[in-house]
């Protein structure tokens, strides 16, 4: 859309804005940000015309919103934005807690990638992929701390998306060092691709304990499969999906709400607070 200027264009991306919003509202803000940026760096290097440009992004605007609508209807004009489940935004992460847990966000890969943002920062900010990721750490990361009552910036998501800007920064940091030392004198021979494998194979080695350790490795992929089989659920599955209607409403445990009645397509009383 930017690279053209064509209103279809624009209106392609708001309705792909929209689609993201009707899946996570996470992403979607994050998109949102990231398409502000875009706006206003255009705006500023003045290598479009400005009507244009305005005129662009507010179909995008209107298109996103149109397709978004489904959910707006019901969170902006049935529940005005207000909560009704307060669970999810009062969750806080555990390093944020109490001032003693502050050491657990100074790991190594942290304080890495905290380093690699910081480079960019300060050597690359005339570049626009800078400003984009450091708009999206920044919003991740108000999203855990100054911001985390707002309806769309559930806390506990957004701490995903602040970790993964994290990684990026780490990952920019390795990249830089391997382009630095790929830029050594020819004369330096072997020693270069030495150095260059030291650092990879550095890089493998801090983030190893964490990458094996990691739940969705070690337990959550036996749990998936125990579920997946459940002899004693798959029944009531069946059962729910041949014996009732789409609108009828089910009552049943948490467990059972959430694994059997819930993926039947059926109402629930009651869902876990985190999910409800």
């Amino acid at each position: 859309a930017l690279a053209s200027g064509r209103t279809a264009w624009y209106a392609l991306a708001g309705c792909a804005a929209g689609l993201t919003f009707l899946c996570h509202n996470s992403p979607a803000v994050l998109l949102g940000v990231a398409v502000g940026v875009l706006l206003v760096d255009r705006l500023a290097a003045r290598a479009t015309p400005r009507r244009g440009l305005i005129a662009g992004h507010a179909v995008l605007a209107l298109a996103a919103a149109l397709t978004a609508l489904p959910n707006l209807l019901v969170l902006v004009g049935h529940y005005g934005l207000g909560f009704q489940n307060p669970v999810p935004a009062r969750w806080v992460w555990q390093a944020l807690r109490h001032a003693s847990d502050l050491p657990r966000l100074f790991t190594p890969s942290a304080l890495l990638g905290l380093a690699g943002l910081a480079f960019v920062a300060l050597r690359r900010r005339e570049r626009v992929e800078t400003r984009l990721l450091l708009a999206w750490f920044a919003t991740s990361g108000l999203a855990l701390t100054l911001l985390r009552s707002l309806p769309l910036l559930p806390p506990h998501h957004m701490l995903g998306y602040f970790q993964i800007a994290l990684s990026l920064g780490l990952g920019l940091l390795g990249a830089e060092l391997l382009r630095r030392l790929g830029a050594w004198p020819a004369e330096a021979g072997p020693w270069r691709h030495a150095a260059a494998t030291l650092v990879a194979l550095a890089a493998v080695a801090l983030a190893w304990p964490t990458y094996v350790g990691r739940r969705d490795l070690a337990q959550a992929g036996a749990q998936a499969e125990a579920l997946s089989q459940r002899p004693n659920q798959l029944p009531a599955y069946e059962w729910l999906r041949a014996h009732t209607r789409p609108s009828d409403v089910v009552l049943a445990s948490d467990e059972l709400g959430f694994q059997v009645a819930g993926p039947s397509g059926r109402g629930v009383v009651a869902e876990p607070s985190l999910w409800a």
